[in-house]
């Protein structure tokens, strides 16, 4: 008995050390592949003036115009957009360095654009992070499925269309033709939005807290919301301060300008006192966009405009119910 014990012991011996012998050759793997990919990760300066794909402004050599996930890109002159960029790691703009040019940025989900100088290019597609501390501006589309920090100013030339996270501290989002929240998008900070026209539709949500609209409070946390379905709108008042309103008018346009009465409802005719307001406008209106705005009237008899909101025509969406 004594010598299988001891035989089982010396095996169990040997069995441990090989089992440590494999333990480190394992960490051994592991650490030089963590060594390959640290030794992998490049930074690049932008230290003199010229353009974005000159070789001769970067420093040690030229980061290409896909920024791959370890790289960093520091802008630290004034650098033209030159062609169209991916970045799937990050680019840095600094406060004495500015990024411009007609061409297209391209964040990624791993990607992160910081802008701390000035950034003007002629599209912006953000599924990653934006961070904005100084002059950034859009001269047509902003596409953002990420989220957007601004902290300063945002100007987009022609459709914000967002179905990620804008948020800021401060700042100003402008949307000289038209702004879109909608589906998972959301609002919120203490951040001013404008724009010509403003559509929050499909589910789009506002933080309504800190944010305002124009200069404003954004409709003194009371605005109004679109929902397309197959055959009809639907139109929500959101009233998170809870104010008191005994009649509400549905008014519809096809210009944004001249608006036609085609509901009027007292709060007694509600069907749901937990709701602020909810109409269906089940008329197919045979037009590339449908306005809507909402006149009420609390119980004082003073009457309140809430401003108006644009929606594409039913006729051309395939959205369900």
């Amino acid at each position: 008995m004594r010598a299988n014990i001891l035989h089982y012991g010396r095996l169990n011996g040997i069995g441990k050390s090989k089992f440590y012998r494999i333990n480190a050759v394992a960490l051994l793997i592991a650490a030089l592949i963590s060594f390959s990919l640290s030794a992998k990760a490049k930074v690049f300066n932008a230290n003199l003036d010229g353009k974005y794909n000159d070789p001769a402004i970067w420093v040690p050599s030229y980061p290409g115009n896909i920024i791959q996930e370890t790289d960093t890109v520091y802008i630290n002159n004034d650098v033209k957009l030159s062609s169209d960029i991916v970045v799937k790691g990050t680019v840095l703009v600094r406060r004495t360095g500015s990024l411009m040019g007609n061409r297209n940025v391209i964040v990624l989900q791993q990607g992160k654009l910081l802008n701390f100088g000035i950034s003007i290019v002629d599209g912006l597609n953000n599924k990653g992070l934006v961070y904005n501390k100084h002059i950034l501006e859009v001269a047509l589309d902003l596409i953002n499925s990420g989220e957007i920090v601004n902290q300063e100013s945002i100007v987009i030339g022609n459709i914000a269309d967002n179905i990620g996270l804008i948020t800021g501290q401060g700042g100003t989002l402008i949307a000289n033709k038209k702004l879109v929240n909608s589906q998972t998008g959301m609002l919120k900070g203490s951040m001013d939005v404008c724009s010509n026209n403003f559509m929050n539709v499909d589910g789009g949500t506002i933080d309504s807290t800190h944010l305002s609209f124009c200069g404003h409070r954004i409709f003194n946390n009371v605005y109004l919301s679109a929902d397309i379905r197959r055959d009809n709108i639907v139109l929500r008042l959101h009233n998170s301060e809870n104010k008191d309103y005994r009649k509400f008018q549905v008014e519809r346009s096809i210009d944004g300008i001249n608006y036609e009465p085609i509901a009027t409802v007292n709060k007694e005719q509600l069907d749901d006192i937990s709701i602020p307001f909810k109409y269906v406008d089940e008329e197919v209106v045979k037009s590339n966009s449908v306005f809507y705005r909402l006149r009420v009237t609390n119980s004082e008899n003073t009457e309140t405009f809430i401003p108006a909101i644009e929606v594409g025509s039913i006729l051309s969406t395939n959205l369900g119910d």
